[in-house]
């Protein structure tokens, strides 16, 4: 198969109905949804955005069979024969003729497929915090929500069959669903147990990669045993690694919910490595100055607003169905932005009157 690949910046360029081809990392995935059609019936569409080296991100509509793909933060996918549109200022749909492919298989099917991963993996999760979106956030196809809504929809999910694989396989989306809540303010950090685990720090075979050589760090939990640290793999080494695995409140003018957070997510939270506050908790019970600067670290991070990426999802404990939200990715709230999209809206809302 011929591709003629262009960078994601290039769209800018291109006119309504042109047609291109894009390798780029999935950076968001929304819940698969079911679409009327005018004409009647209905299609199936799912919205992701991509980003790559070229310092841009932009949304990518899947219709149809595209949705079948297992779609993943971070995986790294190759698009031929996606239309240009001028949905949301610029963004992209799949037409007939389209092709994707994902992970394993786009790196083996393109050098440019393994450029873009190996840019990701070296520096990509930072340089997603900086890249210039071409497709308007603000559109019918995923508006942020309050956490009312996030918490009715929430509700709405299935839990797991019991026994059952969840977190193995391709939830549907009845499973889980993904959320933008913005402005969301932290207003509580509970650490009253350490907010981190000690990590494995192994590299293993990446499963994702369909077998290309590439690996991945294990990241399981490790003990302590006998001055060795033992993960449940049976790697074993002389210093893990500390990463974020903390719950933290978010409240709006709509009500208030715990989330959880992983490493990445935390250090933006928390503004510094889990590492850091390791080492200090060693210490703190006889160190009044490593305790002190604990509870400023944790006290500096309250208050402030955020724009989060969430997936919910319901799961099965002692019996008992429960909704828990995770934390996906964070971004400090644009207020010059925002004020403007809110703005936006008021003045729509009085014309409309």
């Amino acid at each position: 198969m011929v591709y003629n690949f262009k960078p994601l910046a290039s769209i800018e360029n291109l006119a309504p109905g042109e047609t291109l081809d894009v390798v780029a990392v999935v950076a968001e995935v929304d819940a698969v949804m079911e679409i009327a059609l005018k004409a009647g019936g209905s299609k199936t569409r799912q919205n992701v955005t991509l980003v790559d080296d070229s310092g841009v991100s932009c949304r990518l509509t899947l219709w149809a069979e595209f949705c079948e793909n297992s779609y993943a933060v971070g995986s790294v996918a190759l698009f031929k024969g996606v239309r240009v549109s001028d949905f949301g200022v610029k963004s992209l749909n799949t037409a007939n003729g389209s092709v994707a492919i994902v992970d394993g298989q786009a790196v083996a099917s393109n050098a440019r497929a393994t450029a873009v991963a190996e840019w990701f993996r070296l520096g990509g999760p930072a340089a997603l915090q900086d890249a210039r979106s071409l497709s308007s956030e603000r559109g019918p196809s995923n508006p942020p929500q309050t956490i009312e809504k996030l918490k009715a929809d929430g509700m709405q999910l299935e839990a797991p069959n019991p026994g059952g694989a969840f977190a193995a396989q391709r939830a549907p989306a009845q499973l889980q669903r993904y959320h933008t809540i913005e402005p969301a303010t932290v207003t509580f950090l509970p650490h009253d147990r350490p907010p981190f685990y000690m990590a494995c720090p192994v590299e293993v075979p990446d499963e994702k990669a369909a077998g290309d050589g590439k690996t991945r760090t294990c990241n399981k939990k490790m003990e302590q045993s006998g001055g060795v640290w033992c993960c449940s793999s049976d790697h074993q080494c002389q210093e893990p690694t500390a990463r974020w695995i903390a719950q933290f409140a978010i409240g709006d003018h709509t009500g208030n919910q715990y989330v959880s957070s992983f490493d990445e997510t935390g250090q933006k939270i928390l503004g510094c490595k889990a590492s850091q506050v390791a080492e200090l908790w060693l210490v703190k019970e006889s160190d009044l100055v490593a305790a002190a600067r604990i509870e400023q670290l944790f006290k500096a991070a309250q208050y402030k607003r955020w724009r989060l990426r969430l997936k919910s999802r319901k799961e099965v404990w002692n019996d008992e169905e429960r909704l828990k939200f995770s934390v996906l990715d964070v971004s400090p709230v644009d207020v010059v932005k925002d004020a403007r999209a809110k703005l936006a809206e008021v003045l729509a809302s009085l014309s409309a009157q």
